[in-house]
């Protein structure tokens, strides 16, 4: 089956590679910041958000805004539109839609195969889908909650390693180059479902879901 994941800070998917996930930082309790949490753990909207997305024509978003907060559980109701989108156009989840210890969604949908000769059409028409369906709300959405949950840089450079690790076990030639930094994916396409497991296994042992495609 055709699998794509769907990148939580754009509204392009990505072709077999998982969602950006991050580590969620402290609440502040002090003044309010634009893309900061607040005391309750919801997102602070920058005062342009809302203009920006009337503007755009993304009533949602809008509705969403206005109180100048974004919390999970409407994080939550846009990921599950998006998904039931997706799904009434013939995608699958991958895999459950469960944050576990993060509180940001992890989502990859799989595509099962269609008649085209050319399978680069099928995935064309695929991420199409996907595509059409994050655009606009759950794009924007996915990028606000998902940029203020970012790494701790330490956990983001012990995950990094790990796939690193991983990936030269399975064979891959990872140059040192591109070890600490740089686009990992290039050297996984090579073997897409080697890399998969690689980064399945990142997830599983850091609980941070990472896109290591650039």
């Amino acid at each position: 089956m055709l699998k794509l994941g769907a990148a939580l800070a754009a509204a392009s998917a990505i072709l077999a590679v998982a969602a950006i996930g991050f580590i969620g930082r402290p609440a502040t309790t002090a003044t309010a910041v634009p893309g900061e949490l607040d005391a309750r753990g919801r997102v602070v909207i920058a005062p342009g958000q809302v203009e920006i997305a009337r503007a755009e024509g993304d009533r949602l978003a809008v509705e969403l805004f206005e109180d100048g907060r974004l919390s999970f559980d409407e994080y939550d109701r846009v990921v599950r539109a998006f998904v039931a989108c997706v799904e009434a156009q013939g995608g699958m989840l991958a895999r459950p839609l469960d944050v576990g210890a993060r509180p940001v969604y992890r989502v990859e949908f799989m595509f099962p195969p269609r008649g085209d000769a050319d399978a680069r059409l099928a995935a064309a028409a695929s991420q199409d889908i996907v595509d059409g369906c994050a655009a606009p709300t759950y794009a924007r959405v996915s990028a606000i909650w998902s940029l203020a949950h970012q790494p701790a840089a330490a956990e983001l450079a012990a995950a990094r390693a790990g796939l690193v690790a991983c990936m030269r076990t399975a064979g891959f030639a990872v140059p040192e180059s591109l070890a600490g930094e740089g686009d990992l994916l290039s050297i996984g396409r090579s073997d897409m479902t080697a890399f998969m497991a690689c980064s399945d296994a990142v997830t599983e042992a850091f609980g941070l879901p990472v896109n290591f495609a650039g």
